[in-house]
């Protein structure tokens, strides 16, 4: 090896492992959405099959239809409820409609389970524990603090 290869490789730096950066900053990404992703497949899930809209004999609870607003409108108020419908002839749901919302709704349930999985596992097997759980707790209150202003 000559005199100036001996000195490119002294003061070459190692190489970098994109995995390991990679995987990093997915799981403080992650940490810090996941509140906001359960939030909105949960209240889009009930958002599918109207139920945090009143209509017929039900009668959609005022923190459903809060979180919905949250959801929908990025507002804490809640719409005012709709007159009953319950005198509205039912019209006949195609199948097609039936069979996407069954699929939306096990989509929802699908980032669900595999985002508290994910959370399970940065908690659990990620090395700096007290910055995922500050990202954690950071991602639940931060949409709240943006709601108050």
């Amino acid at each position: 090896m000559s005199k100036d290869e001996s000195e490119k490789s002294a003061t070459r730096r190692p190489p970098t492992n994109w995995g390991l950066t990679i995987r990093r900053l997915h799981t403080y990404l992650g940490a810090l959405i996941a509140p906001s992703v359960l939030f909105l497949a949960t209240t889009g899930a009930m958002q599918l099959y109207h139920l945090h809209e009143s209509h017929g004999g039900y009668h959609a609870p005022v923190m459903i239809r809060s979180l919905s607003a949250i959801h929908k409108d990025q507002t804490y108020v809640p719409p005012p409820e709709k007159p009953d419908a319950a005198a509205a002839p039912d019209e006949a749901t195609p199948m097609s409609t039936t069979l996407l919302k069954a699929f939306c709704l096990l989509v929802a349930a699908g980032l669900i389970v595999s985002t508290l999985m994910g959370v399970w596992m940065a908690v659990t097997f990620g090395r700096r524990k007290r910055l995922i759980w500050a990202l954690l707790v950071l991602g639940a209150v931060l949409p709240i603090a943006i709601l108050t202003i």
